[in-house]
């Protein structure tokens, strides 16, 4: 490729450094409208977290679940 670029014309490479120019330029506008775009839409999975309770009678219910879940 840099061998096709020093054989053009001074006037072609101007040409041909204006048209880079160009398409990094849109694709640097491209990327940011699409990080845009992305950083304004809702989360695909908006559960909330949920806190483990401190009480020694709730703690003793995950541990009842995964017992379920092993006995299916």
């Amino acid at each position: 490729m840099r061998s096709y670029i020093q054989k053009l014309s001074p006037e072609d490479r101007r040409i041909w450094r204006k048209w880079q120019a160009s398409w990094i330029c849109i694709y640097a506008v491209l990327a940011m409208t699409a990080i845009g775009i992305g950083s304004f839409l809702p989360p695909a999975n908006t559960e909330l977290a949920q806190s483990m309770p401190t009480d020694t009678k709730a703690m003793k219910r995950p541990q009842d679940a995964s017992v379920q879940l092993k006995q299916r």
